[in-house]
């Protein structure tokens, strides 16, 4: 079977962002997948937040973390046409440290029980602004930064 979870942007922006995509189905010979029993679960990991123009930048809190796997956002039934609509809103228990990957497990059911599944991923950015710190170079024999030493952050 052919799964497919679409959605309208690469980034997705916000603290509890809502997820808006389009899930359609179809049998791999071409017929419409009408009336499927779907489900989808996300896992959230986090990724590195990085800007071009600001490569010697740590944007990231190390401090904080966040755990979220195999959440249930979608549970329902494709339409005649193989497809349904997601609209979900995503609650990130904690504060992230940057930058989080959301990967979507896909599962569309037989009539038999037996399942395919898909994954997909998208970047979801918690934060609309990030400061950043750029930390000195360490010294050239080590890379570490020198103690009685002033060093500008």
């Amino acid at each position: 079977m052919k799964i497919g979870l679409e959605f309208p942007v690469d980034t997705i922006i916000g603290r509890n962002p809502t997820l808006d995509a389009k899930l359609s189905s179809a049998w791999l010979h071409g017929a419409i997948a009408r009336g499927l029993k779907a489900d989808i679960n996300v896992s959230l990991f986090p990724a590195k937040t990085t800007f071009t123009k600001y490569g010697d930048y740590q944007f990231d809190d190390l401090s904080r973390r966040v755990e979220l796997r195999g959440k249930a956002i979608f549970d329902s039934r494709l339409d005649n046409e193989g497809n349904a609509t997601v609209n979900h809103t995503l609650r990130i228990p904690t504060e992230p440290a940057g930058m989080l990957r959301a990967q979507f497990a896909t599962r569309v059911f037989e009539p038999s029980g037996a399942f395919s599944s898909d994954r997909h991923s998208v970047n979801i950015s918690p934060y609309e602004r990030y400061i950043g710190i750029k930390t000195p170079k360490g010294d050239k024999a080590r890379g570490m930064l020198l103690t009685d030493t002033k060093l500008t952050l």
